[in-house]
């Protein structure tokens, strides 16, 4: 009976890392995306082109962080940006960008999702 106690505990709490170590999916307004895109191409906020500005923006403002420093991650995919960051108490969150408008230099980036994972669990591809 124990032992059935026991491994209970032990599947609830794997369940319980694989949540926090899924990939959260950030809403993308199209009609908001769109208009920045219109004020990017004519000049205004140019910061919208470097994903390392739009994953810092979103790290600081969404998450909470201060001043966080990120690391870009190399990816295969050539129409997304993968940046990493350490946090204070170990755990490590995960930013991915996309160009949801355009797809060249010219086109701003925007956060597709990000996940947080604890300090001693692995990093899931």
């Amino acid at each position: 009976m124990v032992m059935l106690a026991t491994v209970g505990c032990q599947q609830q709490d794997k369940t319980v890392q694989e949540e926090e170590n899924k990939w959260k999916q950030v809403a993308i307004d199209e009609e908001e995306i769109q208009q920045l895109q219109h004020e990017v191409d004519n000049g205004h906020v140019p910061d919208w082109l470097d994903p390392h500005y739009v994953a810092k923006l979103f790290v600081s403002k969404q998450l909470d962080v201060k001043d966080p420093t990120l690391q870009e991650v190399e990816t295969e995919a050539n129409d997304q940006k993968l940046f990493r960051t350490t946090l204070q108490d170990g755990s490590t969150v995960e930013i991915s960008l996309i160009q949801p408008v355009k797809k060249d230099s010219t086109g701003i980036w925007a956060v597709q999702q990000y996940r947080v994972t604890k300090k001693d669990q692995p990093i899931a591809d």
